[in-house]
């Protein structure tokens, strides 16, 4: 259990806001976002088909996680609009996963979104961090459609300049301030979205800059009797509720 400012919750849950699947996508199943607590950091953790954002912010916190469909994160932004400081619980009501957030005596409960895979993007983190070194990414043009910069505008919401940066046949990292990172999925230079190119199912990816990079990599590792592994799975497990 934590207290965390309302607007530091919005904020985040906006800038991963606009990657999601679409409604006509094969992936229904994929349909949320991850909010993520570790001790020292709340992370949503947004998907789309080519894109995958992390946005965190600062707390004293537990470690946990939790999938939220995308309609129940909807209600949850429109409350907090009420709201100023928010304590926020992880529990766990006959079996299953709640979050429950709380002001005085207003209070809003959001169920985990069991039916979904695990999203391994802290394990894909690690890959494209080490992906900035390799000699494809050196002196490469970034491309990004009018679709792809209308996503990540959201990245830099406070005024934060985003940084676009290519990793070769990784695709592109984005990063806007200390507390935003993202992977974008390569185009070909004809500036056509590489057919399969996209992060495994249930697989998002995180990258960052070289300001932010080694915190973000030290704030991304846990111990395998807290977490399990991270590495990604040819067949994702379903969340446990």
């Amino acid at each position: 259990m934590f207290t965390i400012k309302a607007r530091d919750l919005a904020a985040i849950l906006d800038r991963v806001a606009p990657h999601r699947f679409q409604a006509d996508d094969d992936a229904n199943d994929l349909d949320t976002l991850i909010l993520d607590s570790t001790p020292a950091h709340l992370h949503a953790v947004g998907c789309s088909d080519r894109t995958l954002a992390v946005a965190r912010t600062s707390v004293t916190g537990d470690v946990w996680t939790a999938p939220v469909g995308y309609d129940d994160a909807t209600a949850l932004r429109a409350w907090l609009e009420s709201s100023d400081h928010v304590t926020v619980e992880h529990v766990t009501t006959s079996g299953h996963q709640q979050l429950r957030f709380t002001e005085g005596p207003a209070q809003i409960t959001v169920p985990a979104a069991c039916h979904v895979g695990r999203l391994p993007w802290r394990a894909l983190l690690r890959l494209v961090l080490d992906a900035r070194k390799h000699s494809l990414a050196v002196g490469r043009p970034v491309q990004l459609s009018a679709d792809d910069l209308a996503r990540w505008g959201h990245a830099g919401a406070d005024g934060e300049a985003i940084e676009f940066r290519s990793l070769g046949p990784v695709g592109t990292l984005v990063t806007a301030g200390p507390d935003f990172l993202g992977l974008q999925t390569p185009h070909t230079w004809t500036g056509r979205h590489r057919a399969g190119a996209g992060p495994p199912r249930c697989a998002p990816a995180c990258s960052c800059s070289p300001g932010p990079s080694s915190r973000w990599a030290r704030g991304t590792r846990t111990t395998p009797e807290r977490r399990g592994s991270c590495l990604p799975v040819p067949a994702p497990a379903r969340s446990r509720c």
